[in-house]
C-alpha cells in the first residue's frame, strides 16, 4: 500500500508570502505538517503541488528567484520521498504507522536539512565526506529506510580517497559546477593511468552521480550534467568462476590439521559454499543461529547484513561437521586474508586448471590464462554454493529463498553453467527421457 503525499498553501489567496503545507492521508489518519517553507502563491501551481513552471510566469522572474524555486520544489522532492520511505520502512517491519510516528520523523530527519546553513558545504569534497559521515551515524539510509552496510560505506569512503587524489593532483577544489563531461573524460583518464578495470571505474562513476543526485535534492546546485548519457556507469562482464561438486569435497576432504589457520579459512570459505551467503554473513556464524524448525530440520538463520533479508538454510553432513569442529560458533577471520589463502590451499588440491581471460586495463584489452586457484576469493564460495545448487536440480524459486536475491534476474547471475551442462541438465527432464511412443 503505498501513500500520497501532497502540499497545500496555508492561505492561496494573499499576495504574500505562505507557509506550505505537507497533508497525507492514509489508514483513516491525516498528517498535517508545517514544512517551514515559504512562497507567494502566484508562484504556486495547485495542480502540480509545486511550485510554477509556467514559461510565462518564469519570463517575469529574475534568476535569484528562479534559483529559490527550485531548491523549494527540491526540498518538497526530499520530504514527499522521506515520508513514503519511512511509511514503506514501518510496514515492512510490521508496524502500524501513525500520524504521530511520521510528524516525529519528519522533526528528527528534515528539520536540519531545512534550517542548516548552506555554507557549511564549501565543495563537492567536503559534501561527499558530510554524506559518509551520515552514513555511518545512520542519519542518512537507504531507500528503504536502513541503514547503510559497511561494504557500502567502505565503497564510498574508497571513491572519496580517489576524488581527494585527483583533487590534490590537479591542485584545484572541486565544485558542483566542475561535474561536467569534461571533467568525467578527465576522470577516466586518470583512473586508466592506475590501471584500473572499467567496473573499478564505473563504481566511482556511480558513486559520484549519486553524490550529485543527493546534492541537488537538497537544493546545493543546480548542475545536471552527471544526468546526461554520455555521463555512463562503465560495466563490462567479468570473468567470475565456481568450483564443481568434485573441487568442493577435495578441500573438504584435505587434511589441515597441522595448520590450524588453513584449516580455519577453508572451513570458513566452505561454510559460504554450503549456506550460499556472502562473507559478512556466513564468517559470523554463532550457536545462537542454529535452530530447529517445526518439523525437525537443522538450519542455519540469519538476518543478512546487506539486505536485512531473513534467510534459513538447511544444515548438509559437511557443514554440520565443519560447525561442531568450532562448537558451532566460527572463531573470527578477516576476508583479506581469506581471500589470499585461500588461493594457495585450492593449489594443495590441484584446482589449477588454465582460465582464459580477458581484462580491460588502463583502457587496453588483453588477454591472458591464468590458473583458476588465483580467481578464487570469499565470493566465490556463494557463487559456487548457488550454481551446484541449480546443477543438482533444486529450483531457483527454493535457491533464491535461501539466497536472499530479491529478483530471480540477480540470482541468475550467480549461476556459472556452461552450454554443454545445461545440455546435459535438459537432457535428464522428462520431456527428453519420455520413452518414444509409436501409434499402432
Amino acid at each position: 500500500m503505498d501513500i500520497k503525499p501532497k502540499f497545500y498553501l496555508r492561505d492561496k489567496n494573499t499576495d504574500k508570502t505562505t507557509s506550505i503545507q505537507l497533508v497525507v492521508n492514509f489508514n483513516n489518519q491525516k498528517l498535517k505538517y508545517g514544512t517551514g517553507i515559504r512562497i507567494k502563491p502566484i508562484l504556486w501551481d495547485q495542480a502540480t503541488f509545486r511550485p510554477s513552471t509556467d514559461k510565462n510566469v518564469a519570463r517575469k522572474l529574475d534568476p535569484s528567484l528562479k534559483k529559490e524555486l527550485s531548491i523549494i520544489k527540491n526540498r518538497l522532492d526530499i520530504i514527499s520521498k522521506q515520508v513514503k520511505k519511512r511509511y514503506a520502512y514501518l510496514l515492512e517491519q510490521e508496524i502500524y504507522p501513525s500520524a504521530e510516528e511520521l510528524r516525529n520523523y519528519l522533526d528528527e530527519n528534515l528539520e536540519w536539512k531545512l534550517a542548516k546553513p548552506k555554507a557549511k558545504v564549501h565543495s563537492l569534497i567536503s559534501y561527499f565526506e558530510a554524506y559518509i559521515s551520515e552514513m555511518h551515524t545512520g542519519k542518512r539510509t537507504t531507500d528503504t529506510g536502513k541503514r547503510f552496510a559497511e561494504g557500502t560505506i567502505k565503497n564510498y569512503q574508497g571513491c572519496l580517497t580517489q576524488f581527494k587524489d585527483y583533487q590534490s593532483k590537479k591542485r584545484k577544489k572541486l565544485q558542483f559546477e566542475d561535474v561536467t563531461m569534461d571533467l568525467y573524460d578527465n576522470l577516466v583518464e586518470f583512473f586508466n593511468k592506475k590501471d584500473y578495470s572499467p567496473n573499478t571505474i564505473g563504481r566511482h562513476m556511480k558513486n559520484l552521480k549519486t553524490i550529485m543526485r543527493a546534492a541537488l535534492e537538497e537544493g546545493l546546485h543546480e548542475n545536471k550534467e552527471f544526468q546526461r548519457k554520455k555521463f555512463k556507469t562503465i560495466k563490462v562482464d567479468t570473468t567470475e568462476i565456481y568450483l564443481t561438486e568434485k573441487e568442493v569435497k577435495a578441500l573438504f576432504n584435505l587434511d589441515l590439521s597441522k595448520n590450524k589457520e588453513q584449516e580455519l579459512i577453508r572451513d570458513v570459505f566452505l561454510v559460504g559454499v554450503y549456506t550460499c551467503q556472502r562473507y559478512s554473513d556466513y564468517s559470523r556464524i554463532k550457536e545462537t543461529n542454529i535452530e530447529t524448525t517445526s518439523n525437525g530440520t537443522k538450519i542455519v538463520k540469519l538476518i543478512q547484513k546487506k539486505t536485512g533479508t531473513e534467510v534459513q538454510v538447511p544444515i548438509r553432513a559437511e557443514l554440520e561437521t565443519i560447525l561442531k569442529r568450532y562448537n558451532y560458533n566460527l572463531p573470527k577471520t578477516y576476508e583479506q586474508r581469506v581471500n589470499k589463502a585461500i588461493k594457495n590451499i585450492a593449489k594443495m588440491v590441484s584446482i589449477d586448471n588454465e582460465i582464459q581471460i580477458e581484462k580491460i586495463k588502463g583502457g587496453l584489452k588483453v588477454k591472458t590464462s591464468i590458473s583458476k586457484h588465483d580467481l578464487i576469493k570469499t565470493h566465490t564460495a556463494r557463487r559456487t554454493g548457488i550454481t551446484n545448487l541449480y546443477l543438482a536440480g533444486i529450483p531457483t524459486l527454493a535457491i533464491q529463498k535461501l539466497s536472499g536475491h530479491k529478483t530471480e534476474v540477480n540470482l541468475l547471475k550467480y549461476i556459472k553453467v556452461t552450454k554443454e551442462q545445461n545440455a546435459d541438465i535438459l537432457a535428464r527432464h522428462h520431456y527428453f527421457t519420455q520413452p518414444l511412443k509409436v501409434a499402432k
